[in-house]
């Protein structure tokens, strides 16, 4: 913690009902967000998690791999392998095409399959937003695909669910496909009981199959809380994903990530969370809209139906969830070594080209 300048883990369970461990990890001097947030079921898990996302991020802002400048048409014409960059999600306000003729700085990283090296653009990687530091604006920058774990395999698979799961999102938000879960088909024990405690205290959950080509189980859900009823107070809606190997450990995961989204706009202490998101979050209209159409009769998915990946420990686990990607589709898969264990964990930054980001990061016409 002092190396990376984390001041504090700062435990804000308490200013919401649900009981669910979420943990602030601050970094005043950070170069991007200077709150980190993590949960878990337990105040370790939490604290853990909080505190792993922090130095995963202070190392993408202090990245120290020797980079070259270049554009993507130079590296190639020089025999180089790189990363297209019209293959990437662009920045909001980006031209869609005509990137590969212009220079960036480029930093290595290797193909998951081959190990050959392979070349990115820095700035999928930094999360350095100081003044001056951007060398190919026109790309989104976000911690997708950023990863830390206990060890190089633990933080490669954090690292491709997480890409999986983002492309997922965006391309079930962007279809008709519904498939909702039937909640009273869960039978996971630890899944049961985090949906119980989210009745206990009346929170309403919904969550949907949202599994993409790639097939490794995806799922989304969003809590709210009745707004017909008199003591409802305006937290919102909040919604979470998780990718993971089991069906099972991806609804927990989903589950507590918009526990944990709840209790972030409680706090108020995420310093990307703008005025207009927390207006949204207290906007009881859009509250009463959601909880509307939730409520709506429609045919519901048995949780059973969806596939689970057997676990076989977190280093064959990188390998079905990258086989996966090349099954559906993705040509390639990039590993950029961010740090390795010494000091703090491992951590990675997995770049899949022509998957989308973050909802919300649109790919160049081009891309997959």
């Amino acid at each position: 913690m002092p190396s990376a300048g984390v001041t504090r883990l700062a435990d804000v369970t308490g200013l919401d009902v649900l009981g669910i461990s979420v943990y602030l990890a601050v970094r005043p001097g950070a170069r991007s967000l200077a709150v980190s947030v993590g949960k878990g079921m337990d105040t370790a898990s939490a604290r853990t998690a909080a505190l792993m996302e922090s130095l995963e991020v202070w190392r993408a802002e202090n990245l120290d791999t020797p980079g070259q400048v270049a554009s993507f048409r130079e590296l190639t014409d020089n025999g180089i392998t790189a990363v297209d960059p019209d293959t990437l999600p662009l920045a909001l306000d980006a031209e869609p095409t005509g990137h590969r003729q212009r220079r960036a700085t480029w930093i290595p990283g290797s193909d998951v399959s081959s190990g050959r090296r392979v070349w990115v653009p820095l700035d999928v990687v930094s999360l350095d937003f100081r003044l001056g530091s951007l060398t190919a604006p026109w790309l989104a920058r976000n911690s997708n695909g950023l990863a830390s774990g206990n060890t190089r395999p633990e933080a490669l698979l954090h690292a491709l669910c997480e890409v999986i799961e983002r492309d997922a999102e965006w391309r079930w938000r962007t279809s008709d496909d519904e498939r909702r879960i039937a909640l009273d088909t869960v039978r996971d024990a630890e899944c049961r009981r985090l949906l119980d405690r989210f009745a206990a205290h009346g929170v309403y959950v919904a969550a949907w199959d949202i599994t993409s080509a790639v097939g490794l189980p995806v799922v989304g859900c969003v809590i709210l809380s009745n707004p017909n009823l008199a003591e409802w107070f305006g937290t919102g809606v909040h919604d979470g994903f998780c990718c993971r190997p089991d069906p099972a450990v991806a609804l927990a995961g989903a589950l507590q990530e918009a526990a944990q989204k709840k209790l972030t706009y409680i706090s108020g202490s995420r310093d990307d969370v703008t005025r207009e998101e927390m207006a949204r979050a207290h906007d009881t209209g859009l509250v009463q809209r959601v909880w509307d159409d939730l409520h709506v009769g429609g045919e519901r998915t048995d949780f059973a139906t969806v596939r689970s990946y057997t676990p076989h420990g977190a280093g064959s686990d990188v390998a079905v969830a990258a086989e996966a990607l090349l099954r559906a589709g993705f040509e390639r898969i990039v590993v950029v070594e961010v740090a390795g264990a010494h000091p703090g964990p491992w951590v990675v930054k997995a770049v899949v080209p022509g998957a989308y980001g973050p909802y919300g990061s649109a790919l160049a016409p081009s891309g997959h």
